[in-house]
Formats: structure tokens, sequence, C-alpha cells
């Protein structure tokens, strides 16, 4: 889970949203440019290319034997993946109408439907997985992430301790845990966990992000650039992370750094994937 940059506007005027718009026909150019390439069939992503040829083979395999609960799981774990969450939620409850005691379909399903806004219908089946599978540490985890997006953090606490308790070697909780313990500004314990959650997984760049933003906020900004920077260089294009870039760049004094840092967070639309923790 995330904590966005808007979390610290109270330490930094909103000096990307000016360059935003300062720089908004760029930006659009840009856009139109980047379009251009992506729909071009010689930049053709091989990766989504399989997906639909998977796509193909499992709905084929459907259109057979629409109770082929194999089929229909794969293929809403490719909707998932595409971001339809709407469409992997019908395939989710085709399977469960089909066997109610198919445990992934819960738990996916729950996911989807957190996915689309729907938080305590998410919670409900996950709830069931977990009935079902209580020595789960990702099911806790994933649950606790919407009790966290619902504001209720007693619930979502109780859920990433157990999932530690069960697994503590679960970068995500600790990670979440830490976002936790920044909203309640308990920093040490914050930084704790998101050093655990980087420890445990070195790519888990969400950590390194949560990292650089506690370091922000209590004024370590010589570091927070270095941990910024790290994040950044597992997911390179994460508007989040360019934009709290931005910021701490600015208050180093380094303007122009800063401002590029805008200009490129400005190429990349937020995604939702990951949810985003305030801390108020």
């Amino acid at each position: 889970m995330y904590m966005p940059v808007t979390t610290v506007r109270s330490c930094s005027d909103n000096v990307t949203g000016r360059w935003l718009m300062k720089y908004k026909l760029l930006t659009l150019k840009l856009f139109v440019w980047v379009a251009c390439l992506l729909f071009n069939p010689v930049y053709a992503d091989p990766g989504r290319e399989l997906l639909q040829k998977k796509m193909h083979e499992y709905s084929e395999n459907i259109k057979r034997d629409p109770n082929d609960k194999q089929s229909l799981i794969k293929r809403a774990d490719i909707y998932m993946e595409i971001r339809d969450f709407k469409h992997a939620d019908a395939d989710y409850s085709a399977v469960i109408k089909i066997d109610p005691g198919q445990g992934k379909a819960w738990l996916s399903r729950g996911m989807a439907r957190s996915k689309m806004g729907l938080i305590d219908e998410g919670i409900a089946d996950i709830s069931v997985y977990i009935q079902r599978h209580p020595a789960s540490s990702l099911a806790y985890t994933k649950r606790g992430v919407q009790y966290l997006r619902k504001g209720d953090n007693p619930m979502a606490l109780n859920d990433f301790l157990k999932a530690l308790e069960l697994d503590i070697n679960n970068a995500e909780a600790h990670d979440d845990l830490g976002v936790i313990y920044a909203q309640k500004k308990d920093f040490v314990k914050a930084m704790e966990h998101f050093k655990n959650a980087v420890a445990i997984d070195p790519s888990y760049h969400k950590a390194y992000h949560n990292m650089a933003m506690v370091l922000f906020i209590t004024g370590n900004n010589t570091d927070a650039i270095r941990s910024i920077n790290q994040s950044l260089s597992l997911k390179p294009y994460s508007r989040g992370s360019l934009l709290l870039k931005s910021t701490i760049l600015e208050s180093l004094g380094r303007f122009d750094d800063a401002k590029k840092a805008g200009n490129d967070a400005a190429l990349h639309p937020e995604g939702n994937w990951y949810e985003h923790a305030p801390v108020k």
C-alpha cells in the first residue's frame, strides 16, 4: 500500500499542480506520441498478445463447456491482470455458483469487488475464504488492506498482525502495518516494518516509497531521496513516486531536478491497483 504524496502537502506547496498546468500542452503532445507508439503494430507488446491468445483459448473452452471451472478462473485471472474487474467478478461468480467450495474464487472475487469500490462485499468474500483457510497469511493481508481503505484501522491492524503471526516473512503485511503506524505518527515502528519488508523482498518498491515518505515527513530529506530513487529504480513510471521525488527535491532547493520529476509524473496516469492510505 502506498502513502501518496498528497499526504504531505501541508509541508510543501502543491508545486506539482502548477507544473502540470504550465506544461499541459507539452504533456498532451507527449501523450499523443506515446499513444501512437503503443498502437503501432511495430511496437506491439508480446506479453499482451500472449494474454489475448490465452483469453481466446479459455473463452473457447467455456463455450464448449460453460461449467469449465479452471478455464473460468484462468480467464478471470487475466481479466484481473488487465484491470477488467467487472468481467473478472462475473467469471469468479460463475465458478462459485458451479462449486461454492472453490476457495480461490472467493478470495479472488473479493479482490475484484474491492477494486470496483465494493469494499464491504470484498471483505465478505475474503472472510469466507479465511473461514475455510484460517492459516492463509495472504488472505488476512488482503482483508486488512480493505479495512484500511474503509478507515477501520483497528480491524486492519488485527488482520496485519494475524498475517505476520502466520508468516513473519510476509513483506506486504509488514509494509501495510508500517502504513498504519505512520498514520498514528509512530514513525519509528513504521520504519521498522518498511525496512523489514525490503529486507524480506528487496524488490518491494512500495516499501521504499513509504520509507521515503516517512523520512521526508520527519525532515530527513537526503535519506528520503535515496529511498525514493530506490523505489523508482524498481518501478520507474510510478506517478506517485515521481511526484514525491519532485516534492522532496524542491525542499532540497534542487528546483530544476524537481521540475523534471514533476514533468515525468505528468506523462503517467495514476494507477489504482494499489490502494492509497494518507497520513493525516
